[in-house]
């Protein structure tokens, strides 16, 4: 955080989301999450990482709820739409720039 990367929350426990029944449970894990991390850094968390990259209506919406402005879920997607803004995709920053670059200059 202090070097300008933006921390996101991704749960408490790293639970698979989509499998929790017990609505607080979910709650707890989506909402904690956040409030554990707000109250560390001293500032807002605005953005979620679906464990597992697992997510459905019920978890989007209880990110939502939370108070999150957006949601990653899963990688090898390098455009969004606004209507994704709970599901978005990624390009993971490998450690390795010959192969970074050829993924950045594959077709979308």
């Amino acid at each position: 955080d202090k070097a300008g990367m933006e921390v996101a929350s991704h749960s408490i426990s790293h639970p698979m989301l989509t499998k929790i029944t017990d609505i607080e449970k979910l709650r707890t894990e989506i909402a904690g999450s956040k409030k554990i991390l707000e109250d560390k850094l001293g500032k807002k968390v605005n953005t979620f990482a679906y464990p597992f990259y697992m997510q459905n209506s019920k978890v989007s919406l209880e990110i939502k709820r939370a108070g999150y402005s957006a949601a990653r879920a899963g990688w090898k997607k390098m455009r969004n739409s606004k209507e994704e803004i709970y599901t978005l995709g990624a390009v993971e920053a490998i450690n390795d720039l010959k192969n970074f670059e050829a993924i950045l200059k594959q077709p979308l």
